[in-house]
This record gives C-alpha cells, sequence and structure tokens, in this order.
C-alpha cells in the first residue's frame, strides 16, 4: 500500500453496497524529513558525454572506496537534449567529493536519493463534481459542456505517471495505447491511484480528453518511489515523444516534500529533466502537494517550467485544508470528492486529486490546435479569478474554467473567405472572450495582468 501524505479518517461508499469502510490514513508532516535511501543521481552536463569511459572512470572511484561491483548497479539516463544523468548506488561524501573533484565542470551535481509518494488523500463520500465545476464560472449544475467542434483530444497522448492504470475499465478501455512497469512488479494497478488519474484526465464519462490517447508509466509499486524510478519515467516519455511526434502532457500526481531542490534552487536532477521535456513541446502538469503548507517547498510544484495545481473544494469554492499553497501555484482545480475509474472493477470511487483535471484540459486546448505554450497561456487567461475562498498565501486566485465555446472560435478562425455577418458577430465575442489562438505571451506584461510570473515572462520558462 502506498504511504499517504497526511493524516485523515473518513468513510467511503462502495459503489454497489451500502458497506461503509473506515480507512485511516498515518500521518506525515511537513516537519518530517525526506526518508534517504541507499542510491544517489550524478547530474552530467549535456556538453560532455557520458559514455563506458566516463561510466569506468567512476567505477574506478568507487573501486578505490572499498565498493568494486559498484559499476553493476549503474543507470544512464537522458531525457531529451538538456539532460542526462547516472542512477549510482550511495558511496557516501568520499565518493561524492572524488567525483566532483575529478571531473570539475563536467558534473552538475550529486543528489541524494528520497522517497516520493502520490497525492491520494483518501476515498470517500461526494458527488462527482470534478469536471463540472470546470465549465462554469459560477458553480455547478450538475452538467459538463463542450464545444461540438472540438476534439477533446484526439491526436494527443497524456501520460501518467504513477501506479499503473486498469486497461479494462471501461471509462479508458480501447484507448491505453502503452503501459510500462519501471517499479519491479507487473503493470496492474493494484493500488487504484493511477487508474483513477487515467480516467480524471482522459475517462469517456470522468474525464475532459474523452478522445485522448492514454500512456501509463507505473513507477509506484506497494509503497514509495525513487527519484531515479521518475528519472526512468520522464525519458521514457522523452523517447515517446520524439518517436511518435505527437502533442503530449504529463499528469505528475507525486510529489516529496523538502526535496530535492538543490543548493541553488534550479539544480535539482528532477527540475532539469522536466525543463528539457518542456523543451520537446511537452506540457508536465504536478500536484502542489498534499501538506496544507507552501508548494514552494515541495518538489516537483516550485519547478517554473511545470504547471503547478492546487486543490479546491468544488461544493464550495473553497481551497482544500490538504492542499498545498503559495506562489509556486499557477493555478487551482477540483480537487476534493472527485468521482473517477476503479480499478479491477468496471464501477467508480471517489477519491481526491486535482492536477488531472488541469492536464485533461491541457490536452483538449492541444487536440483543438494549440502549441504546448499557447495552451498553457489560453489556460490562465480563460481561468476564473477571485473565486477561490480561504487563505490561499499568496497564490494568484485562479480556478480551472474550460471555456466550452473554445473550439468553436478556433473553428471560426480557420474558415476563409467572406464570414456572414451573425459568423462575424460570434468571432467578435470570441476575441473578447478568450484569446487569439497561438498568441505568444507579452514580455511586457505584469504579472496582474493575468499572466503568472511562472508561466508567462518568467526567464526560466521556454515558450515553443
Amino acid at each position: 500500500m502506498y504511504i499517504p501524505t497526511h493524516h485523515r479518517s473518513t468513510t467511503a461508499l462502495a459503489a454497489t453496497s451500502t458497506l461503509l469502510l473506515l480507512i485511516t490514513i498515518a500521518a506525515t508532516t511537513a516537519r518530517t524529513a525526506p526518508v534517504r535511501i541507499s542510491e544517489m543521481v550524478m547530474d552530467f552536463d549535456t556538453k560532455h558525454p557520458l559514455d563506458d569511459a566516463t561510466m569506468a572512470s567512476v567505477a574506478e572511484v568507487y573501486a578505490r572506496n572499498g565498493m568494486s561491483n559498484a559499476r553493476d548497479k549503474f543507470q544512464r539516463i537522458k531525457i531529451g537534449d538538456e539532460f542526462q544523468a547516472l542512477a549510482l548506488p550511495d558511496g557516501g561524501d568520499a565518493v561524492r567529493q572524488e567525483l566532483m573533484r575529478m571531473m570539475p565542470g563536467k558534473i552538475k551535481g550529486i543528489e541524494g536519493e528520497v522517497e516520493w509518494k502520490t497525492t491520494q488523500v483518501v476515498e470517500q463520500r461526494g458527488a462527482p463534481t470534478g469536471i463540472d465545476r470546470s465549465d462554469s464560472r459560477t458553480g455547478l449544475d450538475e452538467r459538463f459542456r463542450f464545444s461540438a467542434t472540438s476534439t477533446l483530444g484526439k491526436d494527443v497522448d497524456v501520460y501518467i505517471v504513477d501506479t499503473g492504470c486498469d486497461d479494462r475499465h471501461p471509462d479508458i478501455r480501447g484507448r491505453v495505447i502503452f503501459r510500462q512497469d519501471l517499479a519491479g512488479g507487473d503493470n496492474f494497478d493494484a493500488n487504484g491511484h493511477g487508474t483513477h488519474v487515467a480516467a480524471t484526465v482522459a475517462g469517456t464519462r470522468f474525464g475532459f480528453a474523452k478522445n485522448a490517447s492514454i500512456s501509463c508509466i507505473k513507477v509506484f509499486g506497494a509503497g514509495p518511489t525513487t527519484q531515479i524510478t521518475i528519472l526512468r519515467g520522464l525519458e521514457l516519455i522523452s523517447q515517446r515523444v520524439r518517436a511518435r511526434r505527437t502533442p503530449g502532457v504529463v499528469n505528475m500526481s507525486l510529489y516529496v516534500f523538502g526535496g530535492p531542490r538543490g543548493s541553488e534552487g534550479d539544480s535539482s536532477a528532477t527540475a532539469r529533466a522536466i525543463k528539457s521535456l518542456v523543451q520537446d513541446g511537452v506540457s508536465v502538469v504536478v500536484s502542489a502537494g498534499n501538506d496544507g503548507k507552501n508548494a514552494c517547498e515541495s518538489s516537483p510544484a516550485w519547478i517554473p517550467e511545470a504547471v503547478t495545481v492546487g486543490a479546491i473544494d468544488p461544493l464550495t469554492d473553497t481551497v482544500a485544508r490538504f492542499s498545498n499553497t503559495g506562489p509556486c501555484v499557477d493555478i487551482y482545480a477540483s480537487g476534493v470528492d472527485i468521482e473517477s475509474a476503479r480499478t479491477n472493477s468496471t464501477e467508480s470511487r471517489k477519491m481526491s486529486g486535482t492536477s488531472p483535471h488541469v492536464a485533461g484540459a491541457l490536452a483538449v486546448l492541444m487536440g483543438d490546435g494549440l502549441t504546448r505554450a499557447a495552451a498553457e497561456l489560453t489556460l490562465i487567461q480563460m481561468a476564473t479569478r477571485g473565486a477561490i475562498k480561504g487563505d490561499i498565501r499568496e497564490s494568484a486566485n485562479r480556478m480551472l474554467y474550460l471555456d466550452p465555446n473554445f473550439s468553436l472560435c478556433r473553428s471560426l478562425e480557420r474558415k476563409p473567405g467572406p464570414v456572414p455577418m451573425a459568423m462575424s458577430m460570434i468571432q467578435t465575442l470570441c476575441k473578447l472572450g478568450t484569446m487569439k489562438a497561438g498568441q505568444r505571451p507579452d514580455p511586457r506584461r505584469r504579472p496582474d495582468d493575468g499572466v503568472p510570473e511562472r508561466l508567462g515572462w518568467h526567464p526560466r520558462r521556454v515558450w515553443g
């Protein structure tokens, strides 16, 4: 069983029974240090080859420090053009210092491993309100509206980095095109978190991107996972993106509070890996984390290139008590009592989770023709402002809103020739209500103009 992220006890209603199941979650607070394990990651500058000769030199350092068989445990990781690393057994400070001395300017950093957790909170009662809240400025009406002209994510690949997924569930069956286990077991999702997330992103009933192709990368088994496993997952996604040449959205409903971040803020291997993936045109959506603390202290939530999502209760528009908040959160979405697919079943379950809604919305926008950069900017510009209640601690007050008319506006922009008066009026309304397709961010914008520094003109943000 996964290790949850904070203490909560509640009841859950099984879909085919009135049996109430009490689930007690073990406590972990923001003050708890990340659990260290006996591996480390050497982040290697891509200007230099990470070849067999380099690995032999690294192995010699281990041998001099009493670890003669270390080479057998080396794992090379490459993501896009801007990130490469070597996963190593933990040789302690002596090995780290000797490696840094031996290859100055080549090694960007060596990080100790920590355990990562999923952002699952708890299964509980609640109405299926996740996508319902996202198509309205004002509240719930038990309906989810979308334009008949929208492709709903067709020809977009969504990558679920999680506990795997049950590709037999009717909500995603037939659209799971790839599954890969990196957790050392099999592809089956015994936990259920990944299946719930996959259907929230792209399920026929529960999701936004109802026509997207789904790839499930299993990085969690029966418990927490490691940074190396996550980096291998991102490497696999990078390879598939380049091979398939289709738009991609990654959902990472996982985090570790307090690291890894690196001594210089953006020196984390995870940060550079995500940045390299983004440069390949992939949108990476991550959870703000579930400690009720500052998201800037949680990884990968703090990473500027990622779209960081906080949680609200869609019944009250109040920030969820478990959600991390603060200036590193780009947007909020429904995250309490979310109904989605149940693993090893044809039924549904209610759980808490928010980033998959944003990943699904981005897949819809990219399916309707926007680039990664334009889709992210459109998402921010369309967001409902000022509606979130509660203390969001310097976050921008933005709630996910997917304009039902957006793809209609896109189709009108593509029509050649003279435009009838009625259609011209609609085009005018579209221009007032949404951004013109493909519009790039204005570098003169201030954060209060509607585009957050992290997503609009942050100097480390790459728009493509």
